[in-house]
Formats: structure tokens, sequence, C-alpha cells
């Protein structure tokens, strides 16, 4: 079974959320072949990683360390890029039947955007905190996520506004 990732328009949902989350931020789409190179790239290594390993757990945590740090890294906005990496990574992995460490994508996000974590880090830290969750089944994995990881959007805003320092946001080690 290869891994769920969200669309396009998932990710563009996302965007519109954190526009009327956050108007003040000035939050924009920059880039937007950079979301589809994101989504594209975490594609094609899963489509490649496929012939490779059959463990779910191990596709599904690549799928989701991927889509974070690629949304970070290529700056698809011009603010907001962590938030929706964030969010992306959890969306992912809720798509899949897991639950998503809202706090740990928040700090990986973080992380990624300093330079200070590899995908390979990135890959293991999620899959050490994969988790099955019984979701029920006419749950909207978008709005699911939306709702979690909303508290760990407003740290990383408190972060960007020099309010909130790495230490809390990554309350836990990484």
């Amino acid at each position: 079974m290869k891994p769920a990732i969200p669309s396009k328009k998932d990710m563009l949902e996302i965007v519109r959320t954190l526009k009327t989350l956050y108007p003040e931020d000035g939050i924009e789409i920059m880039n937007e072949d950079a979301i589809t190179t994101t989504l594209e790239t975490t594609a094609h290594a899963i489509k490649y990683l496929r012939n490779t390993t059959t463990n779910e757990e191990d596709l599904t945590a690549i799928a989701a360390a991927s889509i974070l740090r690629y949304t970070v890294l290529n700056h698809p906005l011009t603010d907001g890029n962590k938030k929706l990496g964030a969010a992306a990574a959890a969306l992912t992995l809720i798509m899949n039947g897991y639950h998503a460490n809202e706090a740990l994508l928040a700090c990986l996000s973080l992380l990624t955007a300093m330079n200070k974590t590899t995908l390979q880090e990135t890959i293991n830290k999620i899959r050490e905190n994969l988790n099955k969750t019984n979701t029920p089944p006419n749950t909207n994995p978008l709005k699911e996520t939306i709702k979690k990881i909303k508290p760990h959007w407003d740290t990383l805003r408190k972060y960007d506004k020099n309010k909130a320092t790495l230490k809390d946001i990554c309350k836990t080690p990484t």
C-alpha cells in the first residue's frame, strides 16, 4: 500500500486557513509551483522507495518528513512555511491512520527552517513517534488536522515574533 499524501487542493486549503486565522501576517502564495514540486518530489520518493521497503510505517514516516521538509525549504509562502509544513505532515499521518504528534512536527519544521536537522533525522523522529489511531470513518482529515495543529501554529507564530524560544517549541528532546 502506498501512503496517501495531501493533494494540492489540501495544501491550498491549509494556506486559506492560515490567511484567515492570521490576516495581519500577510500570508500569500509566493510560488505555487513550490507546492506542486513538494508533492511531486514526495510522490516520486515513495514510488522509488516502494521497491526497497514495503514497511507501511517507514513509507508513511518518509512521506510525512518529505512533505514537511520540502514545504519549509521550498518556501512557497511569504510567511507561514513552517506552519504549512507541519500541517501537511500532520495531514499525511492522519490520512494514513496515524496519530500526528503536532508538537513534534512544529518543532521539526522549525529545526528544518534553521537547518538543524536532516531529512533522515526528521524521518527517524517521526517514525519513532508513529502510533496507529482509531479515527472514526466519517472524520474529515483536513479539518481534524487544522483543529489539532492550531495551538502549535500559534506557538510557531510567537517564535517568529520573538515571543517564544526554540526551547518553548521543542519542549521534548529532538
